[in-house]
C-alpha cells in the first residue's frame, strides 16, 4: 500500500475529517488531500509528525514495513528520556545528574526523591 493509501485508512480509523486532521496537526488540509491522492509528497519532518500523530512507525507510513505500531519499548523509553530532561532542566539536578551518571537507575531516583524532598520544604 502506498503512502497516500496509508494516510488516508489512518485517518478514517480515527473517525477524522481532513480539516480535523488538518487542525490537529498543523499541516494545511490541501497538503493532507494531496497527499493521500498521491500529488505530493511531505518532507521528512511531516513524515515524523504524522507517524507520532498516529503512533505508527514511519516505515508503515511511508508503505515499507507492515509493523504498524510503535512499541510500548519505544514509548517507555521516550517518557523516560522526556522525564530526564525535565529534571536536567533544573539547575539543582543538572550538577547532580552530570556528576551521578555512573550510578545505576535506582540510586539516581533514590537522589531525585532526595532533592525533590528539600524543594517541598520551601
Amino acid at each position: 500500500m502506498d503512502f497516500g493509501k496509508i494516510m488516508k485508512k489512518l485517518r478514517e480509523e480515527r473517525g477524522l475529517k481532513q480539516i480535523e486532521l488538518a487542525n490537529a496537526t498543523g499541516i494545511s488540509k490541501s497538503s493532507i488531500s494531496m497527499y493521500e491522492n498521491g500529488n505530493r509528497t511531505p518532507e521528512l519532518e511531516t513524515f515524523e509528525l504524522l507517524a507520532d500523530f498516529y503512533n505508527v512507525e514511519m516505515n508503515y507510513l511511508k508503505g515499507k514495513s507492515d509493523i504498524t505500531r510503535k512499541s510500548n519499548f519505544d514509548n517507555l523509553l521516550i517518557k523516560e528520556e522526556e522525564h530526564f530532561l525535565e529534571l536536567y532542566q533544573r539547575p539543582e539536578l543538572r550538577m547532580l545528574l552530570e556528576t551521578e551518571s555512573k550510578k545505576n537507575k535506582k540510586q539516581i531516583e533514590s537522589i531525585i526523591k532526595l532533592v525533590e524532598s528539600f524543594n517541598d520544604v520551601e
